[in-house]
């Protein structure tokens, strides 16, 4: 599929869904989610959120079931025309979190790799949606077993 399909239609299917977050080379969260609602959040056991720590990750299991899965999947639709694309961006600060999110279904995996240093319209209306999935997932590992990994 080439680009300008990517940005027209989306991704197609129900893929499993993931994001990681990372500052000067640590994680700072990870999180997946299956059409089943099924998945796992993963961050810093000192709740640092958004500075590296080095604290190790705990993972909290997630059930949010199918409907779950949808809020996820409707929260990230802005964001899916992106897949495989770079994100246009002419107003750049450095040092800020960046990471992935990928769509996989199968074999086919559709990633978007971002910065999120962009201060463009287009990137905050981006990345607020991806803040939000972020959010929700956190809600829904919340509501899981923490286990150190």
């Amino acid at each position: 599929m080439t680009s300008a399909c990517a940005h027209e239609q989306g991704v197609a299917g129900n893929p499993t869904i993931a994001m990681t977050v990372n500052s000067w080379g640590h994680p700072l969260a990870e999180w997946s989610i299956g059409p089943d609602g099924e998945g796992e959040y993963r961050a810093p056991a000192d709740g640092a959120g958004n500075m590296p720590t080095g604290a190790p990750l705990v993972t909290q299991q997630v059930s949010a079931g199918a409907t779950g899965y949808e809020a996820i999947r409707d929260t990230l639709r802005p964001v899916e025309p992106y897949s495989g694309k770079e994100l246009p961006c002419k107003n750049r600060i450095t040092d800020q979190p960046y990471g992935e999110l990928s769509w996989t279904e199968g074999e086919q995996k559709k990633v978007f790799s971002y910065n999120t240093g962009c201060l463009d319209p287009e990137a905050k209306r981006v990345f607020g949606a991806m803040r939000s999935a972020w959010d929700q997932m956190k809600a829904f590992g919340e509501k899981g077993a923490a286990q150190p990994k």
